[in-house]
């Protein structure tokens, strides 16, 4: 009967030990808070290390592939240095064993880079879209990795630890929670044409939209560079001074006294598109403004903070092509932070010169005339602060060309403006092209016609609209981009009306007539000489 109380007695205090041990090891939840992250954000967790208490750090790797993530990182072949020195980065007053030293940031971020890369497929998204929070319920380290559209997430650490109570007893878990280390890999650019037409010659300004990203001050290459490549177009430059012949580029940083806002001024450079198209590029490194103080120190004040970069192109074609690169100054990271690319068109329109005949409803008999001369006029605009046209009042503005009819310009003189002539060549014979204008109204007025007939009087009216036309340029969804599209127009000419001939027989008898005054007058005249000498 002793005995059995005796076993009895250890089985009770065995439950009551693992009983302890449990109660111990039982905590509630901890919530894992991320700052700085965006509303749309998804993120997930994976335990890289473990409470261990067989262990002389108290901790353990979870698995043998994330221990060697960090061993490598750390250049220690001993998975429990390798904790301490992890330890020694987190607590700087730790007593670390001889000849161990904490271990450097750079050395960290490695080897959660690595874990990122050979974990990545067991992450599971383990909290809501825009929830900035993950909930755990065990001490150790967590790697997180966050997932957000237009974003990349830099892999980040989350430490729970022990709060302990005053006796020295564990009763809590707590962690200080993390910031989210996000880049952009989207950029926004836009025109301050709308609809995204425009015409030669203009002066267009074109806006650049993005997010600073955050750049970790432990990365050895903390670049971030614009890249902007224009076709069709010439970039705005200083015209004279230190910065003559330079593009003058606008960015601005962040809101607010803190904001950065500078003009910078940076060289073109040539540029050929993969259409083989002839253009200018320019590189932009703001890695030092955004990421430096004076004093050399690294920081990430504007991370995460809105950037406009704006500058303005002369267009000089009728199809612009700009692209616009976002990148770490490698060429494999061209597109790090996102690229963007806008198009800009302008329009053509066409005339036919026909002659009038019996029937000018059907034109498919009527001759078509090369030869005849116009010119292109308008109604005189200008564009306020916010782009949009104001007309002037009963003013017009007349075109001028280059020798292929693309605009050159606009003068008020109409004697200044460039005659435009209907082709002679079989091809195209009765026709004329116009190319680079702007969507509006526009009237072309004969001012010689063709040899024989005589100059139509009634301008040729036509409206450039928007429009979408197939076998056009698409864009990425394979939308039809809008163009400027107008229907061809003709200008009727009439025949000359005939003088009457020269040789009829009306002629014939004022003629005769004249002859016979003409011989009756000198009959008359030696009659009377007679007379007079008798």
């Amino acid at each position: 009967m002793k005995n059995m109380k005796k076993i009895l007695a250890m089985v009770l205090a065995m439950a009551m030990v693992l009983g302890m041990s449990i109660t111990a090891f039982a905590y509630d939840e901890i919530t894992i808070s991320i700052e700085g992250a965006g509303e749309d954000a998804v993120f997930a967790s994976l335990q890289l290390i473990k409470a261990d208490s067989e262990k002389e750090t108290g901790w353990d790797f979870v698995d043998e592939e994330i221990a060697k993530c960090y061993t490598t990182a750390f250049k220690e072949e001993d998975t429990q240095k390798a904790i301490w020195k992890l330890i020694g980065n987190r607590t700087p007053d730790a007593k670390l064993p001889e000849g161990v030293t904490a271990a450097l940031d750079s050395q960290i971020a490695g080897a959660l880079a690595s874990v990122k890369a050979v974990k990545e497929t067991e992450l599971a998204k383990s909290n809501a879209k825009g929830q900035a929070e993950l909930k755990v319920a065990a001490p150790g380290v967590y790697y997180i990795a966050g997932y957000e559209e237009g974003y990349v997430y830099s892999p980040m650490a989350a430490y729970v630890s022990f709060r302990y109570a005053t006796e020295g007893t564990p009763e809590s878990l707590f962690c200080g929670g993390v910031t989210a280390k996000r880049a952009p890999n989207t950029i926004t650019k836009d025109s301050s044409a709308l609809n995204d037409v425009t015409e030669i010659d203009r002066v267009e300004t074109f806006t650049l939209e993005s997010t600073v990203p955050f750049l970790p001050t432990t990365d050895t290459n903390r670049i971030y560079q614009i890249i902007d490549e224009m076709t069709g177009a010439v970039y705005v430059t200083a015209p004279d001074g230190d910065n003559a012949g330079k593009v003058k580029v606008h960015v601005k940083a962040g809101e607010g006294q803190n904001a950065l806002e500078k003009d910078y001024y940076v060289d073109a450079k040539p540029f050929t598109d993969l259409e083989a198209r002839e253009g200018k590029t320019f590189t932009l490194d703001l890695s030092k403004d955004l990421f430096e103080k004076t004093n050399g120190e690294k920081h990430n004040d504007y991370a995460n903070q809105k950037l406009v970069i704006t500058y303005q192109v002369e267009i000089t074609d009728v199809k612009v092509g700009n692209t616009v690169h976002a990148g770490d100054g490698t060429n494999e990271g061209k597109d790090k932070f996102g690229s963007d690319n806008e198009k800009m068109y302008t329009g053509q329109v066409t005339i036919t010169k026909y002659a009038e005949d019996d029937n000018n409803e059907n034109l498919v008999d009527n001759p078509k005339l090369g030869g005849a001369k116009f010119i292109v006029y308008r109604d005189k605009y200008t564009y306020d602060g916010n782009g949009n046209k104001v007309q002037v009042t009963d003013a017009k503005q007349y075109a001028t060309f280059d020798s292929q009819n693309y605009l050159t310009g606009w003068v008020d003189m109409k004697e200044e403006a460039t005659k435009i002539e209907t082709s002679s060549e079989d091809d195209t014979l009765g026709k004329v092209t116009v190319h680079g204008l702007d969507a509006g109204i526009y009237y072309f007025e004969e001012i010689e016609a063709p040899e024989g007939y005589s100059v139509n009087t009634t301008p040729i009216t036509v409206e450039l609209a928007v429009g979408e036309v197939e076998g056009t340029d698409v864009d990425a969804e394979g939308n039809a981009i809008k163009i400027f599209i107008s229907d061809d127009k003709y200008m009727l000419d009439t025949k000359m009306a005939e003088l009457p001939s020269t040789g009829g027989i009306g002629t014939t008898i004022f003629t005769i007539g004249g002859c016979a005054i003409m011989i009756i007058a000198a009959g008359l005249f030696f009659a009377t000489r007679r007379k007079a000498e008798k």
